[in-house]
């Protein structure tokens, strides 16, 4: 339930699922950028109308998501970086 406390904290999430038995296949990242909203603006420490990337990450196993995060950052701060291997 709270992965940053447990046996396996920073680990990863591939660790943690092969630990309960659930064998993660695939990842995927949904990246969007819009305007923060209020209460974004005041943990982020932001000014409001400031940009804001919003990642939706989902690992699933074969057959159903297993763990899900919505990860918002300021655009400022996160670099996207991907490396597609070509067959």
């Amino acid at each position: 339930m709270f992965p940053e406390e447990g046996p396996y904290a920073g680990a990863g999430v591939t660790a943690r699922m092969d630990a309960i038995g659930q064998t993660v296949k695939l990842a995927t990242e949904v990246v969007t950028a819009r305007a923060v909203l209020a209460g974004e603006a005041e943990q982020l420490d932001e000014p409001m109308g400031s940009i804001v990337m919003v990642i939706q990450r989902t690992y699933a196993t074969d057959d159903r998501p297993v763990e899900t995060a919505d990860i918002l950052v300021p655009v400022d701060r996160y670099e996207l970086a991907y490396v597609i291997p070509v067959e």
